[in-house]
């Protein structure tokens, strides 16, 4: 799976095709500077997230034969100048642009935009522990920074972003981080283990015991659905190695904030489940004496894991560059039905259950 939110980026230069030109000519011809640069990119954008087979799916297209707009205030041609030189051409049937302007030996910023344009975008909610899916209209936009140098070259590669015209309005801009940690239950099984005298000495041996703790929950798919003033929209993420995933909430303005809530999406998977043998093994101490002990023995279960709560909260940001935490325990195993469940149960696990990692850090001490 990937994550979503991700930019999707598409290697590939176009032979430039430049459609027209324009610029504030009141003081200077721009035509005349004689150097030359090249900028060129691939352009995407992205008509939502759907479900394939239980799994988020991201419907990434080309943006093809739209209009894509280069600016470069007349200032970096000539100190003082006013005005903007702005250009313009076409992407091609693959996504693929390219410019070649007017450019001095010193770097000078542009900015590369498309016109805005609407079509659709699909987003998903979890109804009844499943994703739905739901479609709307969009506007869609996008700007990006360039470099311009003579004899540069400059590849810009970039998503344009959507805006659901009933969701997001388009004047959110600006985005925050919301660092989501979900975990699933598991059993962990300490092995029979001996006890020894202050001489260092074994005198016994400890049954094997099992205790419940959380680990991360790798490939997790899980909706953040938002609400702030009067604004509800929802943005989605899928968790790495370590059952994390940070995901960018849109915001109007910094300082912000808004109620989260974290919805992970329910997914087939495994459970080591672990039944105490019916007779106890024996163990020999140093002085001959045998006592008997318990083990457990571990059986695989399959079945699936699904969320027993959301996690919800307030998030405030008054820095742009905070992240604000929300930690979801929260992915039960249950075992698939007509299935043996060898004993096993989806409880006892709660919120004070301790990760296996702070767990296994108890123990060492």
């Amino acid at each position: 799976m990937k994550h979503l939110m991700k930019m999707f980026f598409a290697a590939g230069i176009a032979a430039f095709a430049l459609s027209s030109c324009s610029e504030d000519q009141t003081e200077f011809n721009v035509s005349n500077v004689p150097g030359r640069a090249k900028i060129s990119g691939t352009i995407v954008y992205n008509q939502g997230t759907t479900v394939e087979n239980g799994r988020f799916a991201y419907n990434y297209k080309p943006l093809a034969s739209h209009e894509v707009i280069l600016e470069i205030p007349n200032s970096y041609y000539r100190s003082g100048a006013e005005g903007t030189a702005v250009y313009t051409t076409s992407t091609d049937a693959n996504g693929k642009y390219s410019f070649e302007v007017p450019a001095t030996n010193s770097t000078g910023n542009g900015t590369i935009s498309i016109r805005p344009f609407e079509s659709t975008t699909t987003s998903i909610k979890v109804v009844d522990q499943k994703p739905k899916a739901e479609t709307k209209q969009a506007i869609f936009r996008a700007d990006v920074d360039v470099q311009i140098k003579a004899r540069g070259l400059e590849i810009e590669n970039f998503e344009c972003v959507a805006y659901p015209v009933d969701v997001i309005p388009e004047s959110f801009t600006k985005s925050v981080a919301l660092k989501t940690v979900i975990g699933q239950n598991m059993e962990y099984k300490t092995p029979i283990a001996p006890r020894y005298s202050n001489a260092n000495v074994i005198i016994g041996y400890s049954d094997a015991r099992v205790d419940k703790v959380w680990q991360p929950a790798s490939g997790v798919d899980f909706v953040v659905e938002v609400r702030a003033d009067k604004v509800e929209f929802s943005v989605y993420g899928t968790t790495d190695s370590k059952g994390e995933c940070t995901i960018q909430i849109p915001v109007e303005e910094i300082p912000a904030s808004f109620i989260y809530s974290v919805n992970p999406v329910s997914y087939l998977g495994k459970f080591t489940h672990y039944v105490r043998g019916e007779k106890p093994v024996e163990r020999k101490l140093p002085s001959g004496a045998v006592v008997s002990v318990y083990d457990y023995e571990a059986v695989t279960l399959d079945g699936y894991y699904k969320s027993s709560g959301n996690v919800s909260g307030t998030a405030s940001y008054e820095f742009a560059n905070f992240v604000q935490k929300a930690e979801c325990k929260s992915m039960l195993f249950y075992v698939l039905p007509g299935t043996d469940n060898e004993g096993y149960t989806a409880g006892g696990w709660s919120f004070t259950t301790p990760w296996l990692a702070d767990f296994l850090e108890d123990q060492s001490k």
